[in-house]
């Protein structure tokens, strides 16, 4: 027998001639082109799954330790927003990098489940069985009575530079228009105001710590409005809602209320937790939709209506210039 009849019969051998054996390998290789011919996915990454590439979480200790306003009481308390609400069924939230202002917010501090509304004299604003409202959150004005609704986004806003020490970001502007930025506090100087013109006078610097900064943000807010905190922020015009960003409506009265969180479905359909302070200055919360959730549905072009707050047209949403 030459070469080539032999390995003919090797062949035969090794691969049957029963029909069967040939259907269960054309079904195989069917499995596999489709395998390898699968779309991706298009709401991969933007679920709250760990990532290799991102930090390690911190402990509750840190978390605590990056809301600078709280007390050692408050801080052994602590309990984040994370932890009291969960997405919505089908939804999961999305992606927030360990650092961003996203991961930052969501994890803000609660107050017990049955804590009241109140203004900066600690009298009740709104009780705890207040059908609108979801959740008390952990940031409390003062009798200064300075952080109303802008000025709470305002504080947000600032209180997460402070934590992550990106204090160059910390320039807002005055009603006036005159810049407000925490390097010329800390340097040492104060704004004079007068009217809409703003001198500052050198004096001596103040250092880096909490409690000079504590006092740029109380001067700040004293300063500023919702027509100052719609000019530090650019307008969204498209695309999809992302925690931090903000519903700025400027006037007599003005209001503003910002995205805490935002979850997401398989289809992309996202909800967006609402927090909001308010005029007299009140404790941040978190308010219900009109089905009693805290997740909200906004199809990004329509008016808001999330009452007890004002209706906001989709010209009202706003995003920080650098996010």
């Amino acid at each position: 027998m030459d070469v080539s009849a032999r390995q003919a019969r090797e062949w035969v051998t090794l691969f049957p001639r029963h029909p069967v054996f040939w259907l269960i390998v054309s079904i195989g290789l069917v499995f596999v082109v489709a395998r390898r011919t699968q779309p991706p996915d298009p709401t991969a990454g933007l679920g709250s799954a760990p990532n290799a590439s991102q930090p390690a979480p911190l402990d509750r200790a840190a978390r605590a330790a990056q809301y600078g306003w709280l007390s050692q009481r408050d801080r052994a308390a602590y309990q984040a927003l994370i932890e009291r609400v969960a997405p919505p069924p089908g939804f999961r939230r999305v992606d927030a990098p360990s650092g961003s202002f996203a991961d930052w917010l969501r994890h803000l501090p609660c107050r017990p489940a049955d804590s009241p509304v109140l203004d900066g004299r600690g009298r009740t604003i709104r009780p705890a069985d207040d059908p609108t409202l979801a959740l008390v959150l952990q940031l409390q004005p003062s009798r200064a009575g300075l952080l109303n609704a802008a000025n709470m986004v305002y504080r947000l806003r600032a209180e997460y530079l402070w934590a992550m020490q990106k204090l160059d970001a910390a320039r807002f502007t005055m009603t006036s228009g005159a810049e407000c930025p925490w390097a010329r506090f800390a340097a040492g100087e104060r704004p004079i105001v007068k009217g809409r013109d703003v001198t500052w006078k050198p004096g001596r610097p103040a250092g880096g710590g909490r409690e000079p900064y504590v006092g740029y943000l109380e001067t700040l807010f004293k300063y500023s409005s919702s027509i100052s905190l719609d000019r530090d922020m650019r307008r969204v015009t498209g695309g999809a809602v992302e925690p931090g960003d903000a519903f700025v409506r400027v006037g007599r009265p003005g209001h503003a209320m910002i995205v805490l969180d935002v979850a997401v479905d398989e289809s992309g359909q996202r909800r967006m937790m609402l927090g909001q302070g308010g005029t007299p200055p009140m404790t941040l919360h978190v308010l219900r939709g009109a089905d009693g959730s805290p997740w909200i549905a906004w199809d990004g072009a329509s008016t808001l209506h999330v009452p007890p707050a004002p209706p906001m047209p989709a010209s009202t949403w706003r995003r920080w210039s650098d996010e």
